[in-house]
């Protein structure tokens, strides 16, 4: 019986093999992450899309004399108090 020669693959050609191929792989995946949004969105029905929503800007809704913050006159004379211990 006649036996077959196998080809013995070059060590650079495997090292090349096992390295480009992982990296590869994790270029695919990064541009799925990176575009995914748009992938799903692309399988999903046209009616089924959910529609950005508007942009608010909130110093309009809120009043222009309203502060920022709401401290009660209570914390405020503590805080206060204990401004006047540590100056």
């Amino acid at each position: 019986m006649a036996t077959r020669k196998r080809k013995k693959r070059s060590r650079f050609k495997t090292l090349l093999i096992y390295t480009f191929v992982p990296l590869v792989v994790w270029v695919i995946a990064f541009v799925i992450w990176f575009y995914w949004r748009e992938i799903a969105a692309s399988f999903t029905p046209a009616n089924e899309q959910p529609r950005p929503a508007a942009k608010s800007n909130r110093s309009e809704s809120l009043p222009a004399k309203q502060p920022r913050e709401k401290i009660l006159d209570e914390d405020r004379r503590k805080l206060e108090e204990i401004l006047k211990r540590r100056g």
